[in-house]
């Protein structure tokens, strides 16, 4: 796919995220644009959105203007601290990288314990 696209995660119930790890292709060196991590009790993400990590500098997804660097994907993926956010949902935004406009998602994990 090219352009913005996103992958949704639903971990079946509530849990307490403490990190959460993404991997892109990394055959070749790609920085991967406008990543956007998002996690929500909400299907819709319409509400209680909280947002774990941006780099979308320029905004480019709606979501406000990111403040986290971009990285060159790896075969060891991005390991992103998350500071106990409960949530049931997690949703994983990219906008192109430096070698096309496709966003590439190889493999999303997430870190965490069941919601109290």
């Amino acid at each position: 796919p090219r352009g913005h696209q996103w992958v949704q995660v639903d971990l079946g119930a509530p849990a307490e995220i403490h990190a959460i790890a993404i991997w892109h292709f990394h055959r070749e060196r790609r920085v991967y644009f406008a990543v956007v991590v998002q996690l929500s009790d909400d299907p819709e993400f319409k509400q209680g959105v909280v947002t774990v990590f941006n780099n979308d500098d320029a905004n480019k997804l709606g979501f406000g203007a990111g403040k986290d660097p971009c990285y060159i994907a790896s075969h060891e993926g991005r390991v992103i601290p998350v500071a106990a956010v409960t949530a049931r949902y997690a949703r994983f935004h990219s906008h192109g990288n430096t070698s096309g406009a496709s966003t590439d998602y190889v493999e999303a994990e997430i870190w965490g314990v069941p919601a109290k």
